[in-house]
């Protein structure tokens, strides 16, 4: 194990674009994330919404429980 870290072996690029499905693949996961983190963030900003609006309501019942 130790000669594997003392003697690295070089890495190597391919000149005719070789790696360039994998990059392809990894930006296409990224934006697959992208739109799946957008779509959450979607529900989540709703269901505050409708929260605000139940919590707004239970308010506005005690206030008139309280009146009366």
């Amino acid at each position: 194990m130790s000669a594997a870290l003392m003697f690295p072996t070089p890495s190597r690029a391919d000149i005719w674009g070789g790696d360039v499905a994998v990059l392809v693949q990894i930006l296409a996961n990224a934006l697959q994330q992208l739109a799946q983190l957008r779509q959450i963030l979607n529900t989540g900003s709703d269901t505050l919404g409708l929260m605000r609006d139940i919590n707004r309501g239970l308010r506005d019942g005690l206030a008139i429980i309280q009146i009366i």
